[in-house]
């Protein structure tokens, strides 16, 4: 609830301040984050689903579906849910630096990984 109401907030400031693109101080940018000291931007960047639209509706839906059954049925403990999260977002953070891509849209691919976790733990069922 807190992933997507932080989600929700950042859009829709966003929309109100930068005719509905994700505020550029919650971007992922390495030499801000190193030289400027703003340490939030690589976990920031994760609450970008890109402009409030239909797309961004169903990025949050799958979130909320995915990431609830995959928390309630298949951890134990909720920290055990929230590392494997962080072992998303770190994978994602240091593959996208690596490769020198430029990371918009954390956040959906975020999604993306849940999707493929849960149809990995579900796999064969009907």
């Amino acid at each position: 609830k807190i992933y997507l109401s932080s989600c929700f907030a950042a859009s829709a400031l966003g929309y109100l301040q930068n005719k509905n693109d994700f505020p550029k101080y919650l971007l992922f940018d390495w030499k801000k984050t190193i030289t400027k000291f703003q340490f939030w931007r690589p976990i920031t960047a994760f609450l970008n689903f890109g402009p409030l639209s239909l797309g961004w509706l169903m990025t949050a839906h799958f979130v909320w579906t995915y990431m609830s059954t995959l928390e309630r049925l298949n951890y134990a403990t909720p920290y055990e849910f929230w590392y494997m999260i962080a072992f998303g977002g770190t994978s994602m953070v240091l593959g996208y630096t690596v490769l020198k891509i430029p990371p918009r849209f954390l956040g959906h691919n975020l999604s993306t990984f849940l999707v493929y976790v849960w149809s990995r733990y579900h796999e064969g069922l009907e």
